[in-house]
């Protein structure tokens, strides 16, 4: 039936129109973010999850810096054993020759030695990091994940190292060098490990709340290119629907 009073057609249009707009407002919402889900308003469960996941993620990332820093304190106690090391291959290498020497040449080699003891001394004193000396007696705990467990690194005490005497003493002194290495470089690997462990879950939480919330570009591309025609014809519909009132006044002419 056609009537003056109720375009039926017309707000069968406007439905539609205002259906289209809608769904272009959400379209361009997405498109502008990167986001399918912005808010709790969007999609609850999913923006519930997402937000948890991105605090963990978080977590994991703070927990893979403070273990950085470990790493990077760990690392500069085995650079400084290296060149303690190097220092005590030299004093060996002269304990060797003053068990030949004598007189003012044995005399010079022992105050060599005191002298390349005294530097290694001032080394182990200046292994500074943070405040913390991990050849100096000081050990460091970091924690390792989101439970609250935590990893120490061994403190190694070089600052009362055997004093090189003899070839017997030499030997000592590169032991005691040897043990303070690997204890470290046991804890490096600890470290790493755990570092490793908090990178990954850092990025598969990353991953896994994209997959909740992240807009999928190109299909929102598309329905966005679908509904900006839609949004045209359904004008266009609105346009023909609005005109049948004066059609039927036309008649009465």
């Amino acid at each position: 039936m056609s009537s003056i009073l109720t375009n039926n057609s017309a707000m069968t249009a406007l439905r539609s129109l205002q259906d289209t707009n809608k769904g272009l407002g959400v379209t361009q919402n997405r498109v502008s973010t990167g986001l399918k889900v912005n808010d709790a308003g969007d999609n609850a469960a999913r923006w519930s999850v997402a937000a948890t996941m991105r605090a963990e993620s978080s977590g994991y990332g703070v927990l893979g810096e403070t273990q950085n820093v470990a790493l990077a304190a760990t690392q500069q106690a085995l650079d400084t054993i290296e060149n303690l090391r190097v220092i005590y291959t030299s004093i060996s290498d002269k304990a060797a020759e003053m068990e030949s020497a004598t007189g003012d040449a044995k005399t010079a080699l022992a105050a060599e030695i005191s002298g390349l003891e005294s530097a290694a001394s001032s080394l182990v004193t200046a292994n500074l990091f943070n405040d913390v000396n991990l050849i100096g007696g000081d050990s460091y705990s970091v924690t390792v994940d989101m439970a609250g467990n935590s990893h120490t690194v061994t403190a190694q005490d070089l600052t009362s190292m055997t004093a090189v005497t003899d070839m017997a003493t030499a030997k000592t002194a590169l032991g005691e060098l040897k043990t303070a290495a690997e204890g470290l470089g046991a804890d490096k690997q600890a470290l790493q490990a755990y570092q490793k462990f908090a990178k990954s879950s850092e990025h598969a939480l990353k991953a896994g709340t994209g997959a909740l919330v992240d807009a999928d570009m190109t299909e929102e591309s598309a329905r966005l290119s679908a509904l900006q025609v839609q949004q045209q014809l359904g004008a266009q519909a609105m346009s023909i629907a609005n005109q049948a009132p004066q059609v039927l006044l036309s008649l009465f002419r």
